[in-house]
């Protein structure tokens, strides 16, 4: 839920994106009994839509009490794709529930399935599931020892302030080497 003037700064900042070489843009508007907010759901995709970009409802497709009810409402808007765990904490525990909306819904919008995806599990999760693409953010992380200096630090991970993450080349060549 956000209000109007926060709404307007988003439709700012995605104009922006678009402008400038976005092939789509992310996003999730939800009501407060977290349902899909139909009215800024749809002004996002016209948005979106009008630079001839595709518009990808984002993981907040999992909060809500109905999955397929939301996702049929996904569709009527619109929406390119939505990325999703299946509802649960992870897309590995919620593999039956993304192999059932990707029969089912999957020729209407693509499900982009997200979240504990990586190069070890890719391929067998693409085979049982059948979509067509795995989201993963093929992390790891690096430490920077400018980070802090002992009374000012600006790293938030509280195991050691002088990490950081960064996308892994080598995991993401596994990714896609494993699920070819």
């Amino acid at each position: 839920c956000y209000d109007e003037n926060e709404f307007i700064q988003m439709k700012e900042e995605a104009k922006d994106f678009l402008e400038n070489g976005a092939d789509g843009i992310a996003f999730g508007f939800l009501t407060k009994d977290f349902h899909v907010d139909m009215e800024r759901t749809s002004e996002f995709v016209k948005l979106i839509h009008s630079y001839q970009k595709e518009a990808v409802f984002h993981r907040a497709f999992d909060i809500t009490p109905n999955l397929e009810e939301s996702l049929q409402t996904l569709i009527s808007l619109h929406v390119d794709r939505v990325l999703t765990s299946g509802g649960e904490a992870n897309a590995i525990a919620g593999k039956d529930t993304i192999k059932r909306l990707e029969e089912h819904f999957g020729s209407q919008i693509e499900i982009l399935a997200g979240c504990g995806i990586n190069a070890k599990n890719a391929l067998e999760f693409k085979n049982y599931t059948h979509v067509k693409q795995p989201h993963s953010s093929c992390k790891s992380y690096k430490i920077d020892e400018t980070t802090s200096n002992g009374k000012v630090s600006y790293g938030y991970y509280h195991d050691n302030e002088m990490k950081y993450e960064v996308v892994n080349r080598d995991q993401v060549k596994k990714l896609i080497h494993n699920t070819q």
